[in-house]
């Protein structure tokens, strides 16, 4: 089984389980300071919040009772149990009112970011007279990349003329954009192209 394969079933696994069990897990606060234990995160059940404001639940051992945290004290956590580290990080959302942090899964770090962001997709079910009957809730994932220094996630769909925007500064990405060697769905390989060859370098 490739490479690809495994992380991406990873991916798919850790999405699954790690709202809903504790696993060895480490901490990182904003001062550079780290705590291992055991963790999970907890998960937001508000079916009218569609980005979720979700919490990490952690303790040092199993015999104590577990502290909540969110992004005003936690940079990060690495669930540690899964032969690959699965990482998550506090990530600030601008938006017109505010500034909220929101937990964000690192899929490639470097000069560049790619991020995973879980959001609620709540559909409802009514009767004839539009009573409610229940609903199920579908948990959708959308790619964020955000370039150090940047305050902002950038989302480019499935577009890859805006991935060959978004990376214009790197001919070689562009170049395998048009001979479709890069696609969509390699945005994890043109981040790390990205990150392994052009980023910092002039000539490239």
């Amino acid at each position: 089984m490739s490479t690809k394969i495994i992380i991406t079933l990873f991916i798919l696994l850790t999405t699954s389980i790690l709202f809903a069990q504790e696993y060895e897990a480490t901490i990182y606060f904003h001062d550079g300071v780290s705590l291992s234990g055991y963790a999970e995160i907890k998960e937001d059940k508000n079916v009218y919040r569609e980005r979720l404001n979700n919490k990490i639940l952690f303790r040092l051992t199993k015999n104590d009772e577990p502290d909540v945290w969110d992004g005003i004290m936690i940079d990060r956590i690495v669930f540690e149990d899964f032969g690959i580290d699965a990482t998550y990080q506090y990530v600030e959302i601008i938006s017109r009112n505010s500034v909220e942090k929101y937990l964000f899964e690192i899929i490639t770090e470097g000069e560049v970011t790619l991020y995973y962001e879980y959001t609620n997709n709540w559909t409802f079910y009514t009767d004839m007279n539009n009573q409610p009957m229940g609903g199920y809730n579908d948990i959708d994932r959308t790619l964020w990349l955000k370039r150090k220094g940047e305050k902002e996630l950038t989302t480019i769909g499935r577009n890859k003329v805006k991935i060959a925007e978004y990376f214009d500064q790197c001919p070689g990405i562009v170049k395998k954009l048009k001979t479709n060697e890069f696609g969509y769905n390699n945005l994890k390989d043109i981040v790390e192209y990205y990150n392994d060859i052009c980023a910092g370098y002039d000539d490239y």
